[in-house]
């Protein structure tokens, strides 16, 4: 908007010998200027996250008791009648050096707008692979609380050949984030609303096969300086690996 106000000016404060023309010119302008309006929903989509400035490892939390191998690939988690606000899950996947890694793989699970995981199918889980600059997206809908636990999304991030990162992301301005053991300020989501989506931003930085493995570090996606104590587990092979799946129940459990 800023360029565009500025030809504006220029053009409407010229001198001209056709000063006949000049008033059509700004007046096109500026109807030009108001259409545009405030950014629109396409205009944040393309909106890319920064890098950030220090690339620490982002944060390891507790995988809980509701991951499942074998989830679909899929970038859309949001079936048919789904409750819930929609919220687009997206930025990129970095390596320590800040280099975006190509071809990570991102494993997204969360309750649904009540507040229940499905333990028998997949629903609200999906995995994906970030594109050749790193970026991913994921679109699905903000999950429901439950005893113990704030709005949250399980994901797992792993660069081709590299550990794993378990970990979840938190969104801004929720009120039990306070009360959340798991809670952590560093994998709090960028939230952008727009009338038909809200646009959540995280960069994830993970380690690869020839750097430290995840462990428990500082903020990665506001892009501070970590601190990392790495783990223990190497982890190295290329997908996240199975483990049994585990259903107590459709409601979770505060370390989940």
């Amino acid at each position: 908007m800023k360029p565009l106000l500025y030809r504006q000016i220029v053009v409407c404060g010229m001198r001209s010998t056709a000063r006949r023309t000049l008033p059509a010119v700004c007046l096109l302008l500026a109807l030009l200027g108001q259409s545009l309006g405030p950014a629109s929903a396409a205009t944040l989509q393309q909106a890319t996250p920064a890098r950030p400035v220090e690339c620490g490892l982002t944060r390891a939390t507790t995988e809980g008791p509701y991951w499942r191998a074998g989830s679909p690939e899929r970038s859309n988690l949001v079936e048919t009648g789904m409750v819930g606000v929609r919220v687009r899950v997206t930025g990129y996947v970095y390596n320590s050096a800040c280099q975006p890694i190509p071809n990570a793989l991102l494993d997204f699970w969360q309750a649904d707008y009540y507040g229940n995981y499905d333990n028998t199918g997949y629903i609200l889980r999906g995995h994906e692979y970030a594109d050749s600059s790193g970026r991913f997206q994921m679109e699905t809908i903000m999950a429901g609380e439950y005893p113990g636990r704030t709005i949250h999304i399980h994901v797992k991030v792993q660069a081709p050949g590299g550990p794993i990162l378990t970990t979840q992301l938190f969104f801004p301005d929720v009120a039990h984030n306070s009360s959340d053991g798991i809670f952590d300020p560093s994998l709090v989501v960028r939230l952008e609303h727009t009338p038909e989506i809200k646009y959540a931003y995280y960069n994830f930085v993970v380690g690869t096969a020839n750097s430290p493995v995840p462990g428990t570090c500082g903020s990665a996606g506001s892009g501070h300086r970590s601190r990392c104590r790495p783990s223990r587990r190497s982890g190295r092979s290329s997908r996240p690996r199975s483990s049994p799946a585990r259903s107590r129940g459709r409601r979770g459990r505060p370390s989940d």
